[in-house]
């Protein structure tokens, strides 16, 4: 709240500061951001404002009455509607992200700011999941990710949450008795989207006799030479 004194005249400004939740968009994506409705706040002049880490740009002014000035900047990059004072930016790039804020002002006095943290992501593609079927039903299972930004990967056996990463890719080794199977999911999730990948293993007969016969033809001559 601001307090002006004038001689004996006490006038009382009562000023907003809404910092809202970041929000998170896809590269080459489209947004809107909507600031509150112009007709709940008395003011005379309306202003978009953008701040990277560098310096702060006006995007766009405009007066109650609709007269418009837009940066040259952003001619290209924005829309802007009269009636909501909402603002969409088209074709975002990394570069957009930043600070965007909204400032109401009446008789060059701010009377709300509301401001919007924008966060540009390249989302989640090319998910691999596989597997390679070592000795004794081992299923060493690889989940890799190609393309994206600030993700995370995730491994999921039967429903159960089995090992997680930051990095491009995650390991992990399953073991099954005969006869059994198992789902294995693996998920990549970033604020902007998120891909799956599945496969389903099983230890059949065949996977023991396999074990058997291994043992047979390599471990049993060792065991007759040592006699």
């Amino acid at each position: 709240m601001l307090f002006l004194f004038l001689g004996t005249l006490t006038i009382i400004v009562q000023v907003h500061c809404d910092l809202l939740s970041t929000i998170y968009a896809s590269r080459q994506s489209n947004i809107i951001l909507h600031p509150n409705s112009p007709k709940e706040i008395t003011h005379d002049e309306f202003s978009w404002y953008y701040k990277n880490m560098k310096k702060e740009k006006r995007i766009h002014e405009v007066t109650k009455s609709c007269t418009e000035d837009v940066s040259s900047t952003f001619a290209m990059k924005i829309n802007f509607k009269c009636s909501t004072y909402s603002l969409q930016l088209t074709n975002l790039s990394k570069e957009d992200s930043g600070n965007y804020t909204a400032i109401y002002r009446n008789h060059s006095i701010m009377v709300q700011r509301i401001v919007y943290q924008l966060v540009v992501q390249d989302p989640v593609r090319n998910l691999t999941l596989v597997f390679d079927e070592h000795f004794r039903c081992n299923f060493m299972l690889n989940c890799s990710v190609h393309s994206g930004t600030d993700y995370t990967l995730k491994l999921q056996i039967n429903g159960k949450i089995m090992s997680t990463s930051t990095g491009t890719y995650l390991k992990y080794l399953h073991s099954l008795s005969p006869g059994n199977k198992s789902s294995a999911v693996c998920t990549a999730v970033n604020k902007v989207n998120n891909i799956t990948r599945n496969i389903s293993l099983k230890c059949n007969q065949e996977n023991l006799q396999g074990s058997i016969l291994y043992m047979l033809m390599t471990v049993m001559p060792i065991l007759l030479y040592n006699l």
